[in-house]
């Protein structure tokens, strides 16, 4: 089950962090914005690194059947 939301949410932030790319990349927002930006779409892959390292650790927990 939580693997379900996992891939949910790794694939939509993939797709978030490309549209906020693609936002700077045209210029289709402030440059004044820009920073704000960026660092959204670094946070949320930080976080996509935190959850993969989390979820790493609970199906290894489930597989030693603990």
């Amino acid at each position: 089950m939580i693997l379900k939301y996992y891939i949910i949410f790794n694939y939509s932030s993939i797709v978030l962090v490309f549209m906020l790319l693609m936002l700077m990349v045209l210029k289709l927002v402030p440059t004044e914005l820009f920073m704000p930006l960026l660092y959204i779409g670094i946070a949320i892959l930080v976080l996509r690194i935190i959850l993969r390292i989390y979820l790493s650790s609970y199906n290894k927990k489930l597989q030693k059947g603990g």
